[in-house]
């Protein structure tokens, strides 16, 4: 029997906060990663990258429904914060410059010869 007083199931909303439990489950995985990178493929290994990686998907397909469902809004701010982009051109491209090299410089420990 159905409650007449049982509300409708939010979809925004149970999209929203699929993506923010996704996006909790990916930086203790990702650690985890990073702690056993040099230890043989184990069982915490494996269950970590299938985490991490199911966790990345999720969280992938739930921001682009996010999107979908909120394609009017998203349009509508942009249009209206562009103007504020030439004025914050030269903070963007600094922010940019910073992120990017910070990112790069962590990375780059990949390439190094052992």
């Amino acid at each position: 029997m159905s409650n007449p007083q049982q509300q409708k199931l939010n979809s925004r909303a149970l999209v929203s906060l699929t993506m923010l439990f996704s996006f909790v489950w990916l930086p203790p995985s990702g650690i985890i990663l990073h702690l056993t990178d040099r230890a043989e493929v184990s069982q915490l290994r494996h269950a970590a990258m299938a985490v991490h990686n199911f966790a990345g998907i999720i969280f992938l397909v739930a921001a682009l429904i996010h999107i979908f469902y909120n394609i009017k809004p998203i349009k509508q701010y942009v249009v209206a914060k562009a103007h504020m982009f030439s004025q914050l051109k030269r903070e963007a491209i600094i922010a940019f410059i910073i992120t990017t090299a910070l990112i790069l410089l962590f990375a780059s420990h990949a390439f190094h010869v052992h």
